[in-house]
Formats: C-alpha cells, sequence, structure tokens
C-alpha cells in the first residue's frame, strides 16, 4: 500500500514541505521544462520552484507542442539558462527602465537529459543563452561536482538568484 501524498508538493503527507515554501513575486518569469524521469526523483526541485515563484509554470516532456506560444509571451525577452561559449551571464540583465522583462526557460534534468531537451525541441537551441557566471561553481568545479553528484542547476539557481532579485518580494504562502 502506497504512503498518502500531499497533493501540491507529492511529498509523503507526513513530510509536507508546503508551509516551508515562500511564495516570491518576480518581474522575471520562468518557464521550467522538466523531463519526465526527473518527477519522480526524490527532491524535485524544479516543482519547489514552481510553487515558490509566483511567476513560474512546470511543463514536463521531451518534446514541448506548444512551445512557440510559451516563449511569444507578449512583453518578455526569453532567454535559455544554459552553458554555450556566446551565453551572456545572468547579471548582464537586470532590468533598466524600459527594458523587457526576461522569460528565463531552464530545462531540468541532469545534463544529458537537458541537451536532449534542446535537441528535440529546435526553438529552445536557437534562444540566446545565459548563464548563472562563475560564482561559486565555475565550470571545472562544477563537473568534478557533478560527478559526485553535487552539483544540480537548482540549487546553482537558488544561490544565485540575486541579479533578479531587484522585484522579488516574500510572502508566506
Amino acid at each position: 500500500m502506497s504512503r498518502v501524498r500531499c497533493e501540491r508538493c507529492l511529498r509523503p503527507e507526513n513530510h509536507c514541505l508546503c508551509a516551508l515554501i515562500p511564495q516570491l513575486d518576480s518581474r522575471t518569469r520562468v518557464l521550467l521544462l522538466q523531463h519526465p524521469s526527473e518527477v519522480n526523483h526524490a527532491l524535485n526541485t524544479a516543482r519547489f520552484a514552481a510553487l515558490g515563484l509566483a511567476n513560474a509554470e512546470l511543463r514536463v516532456g521531451e518534446v514541448f507542442e506548444d512551445l512557440p506560444r510559451l516563449l511569444e509571451r507578449p512583453g518578455y525577452q526569453a532567454k535559455l539558462l544554459f552553458p554555450a561559449d556566446d551565453a551572456q551571464p545572468l547579471q548582464a540583465y537586470t532590468a533598466a527602465p524600459g527594458d523587457l522583462p526576461l522569460l528565463l526557460v531552464v530545462p531540468d534534468g541532469t545534463w544529458r537529459k537537458a541537451r536532449k531537451l534542446l535537441y528535440l525541441n529546435p526553438l529552445l537551441a536557437a534562444l540566446p543563452r545565459v548563464t548563472l557566471g562563475r560564482g561559486r561553481f565555475p565550470a571545472t568545479d562544477c563537473a568534478r561536482r557533478r560527478r559526485r553528484g553535487r552539483c544540480r542547476r537548482w540549487r546553482r539557481l537558488s544561490r544565485r538568484w540575486k541579479p533578479l532579485k531587484h522585484q522579488l518580494r516574500s510572502r508566506r504562502c
């Protein structure tokens, strides 16, 4: 017999984390594209990010048929959070008066699965890319941490959210 789960956070009911998830408003819209194999992952941090960010949306899949509609949100400039030689550090996109806010597209999965999402969705691969910058996790350090299972994209995102935090207001659920 399976355990009773919280319908919001999907954790076992006696380990529900809903009361601990802050509700953050942001000018930046976050589109989380989660690989299906990550849904039942024990931490499922993409789900927590979607629950905690008021302006976030979580989609699960490998091929996203409605991606053109999701990326063409009026009033937003879409950027892909994924490394590339020409990727700009996220700090460069702090909003100046009159600039469009970001639609930050974030693939969730292992690096291999995230690359697969880009391969299967050419519109994603065509987006301008941003990175979280070197900060605490330079690329070589991240590769070492990844081999040991310690370098997850969401941990880095949560630590490097400051550049976008200028529009955030924290309030409890």
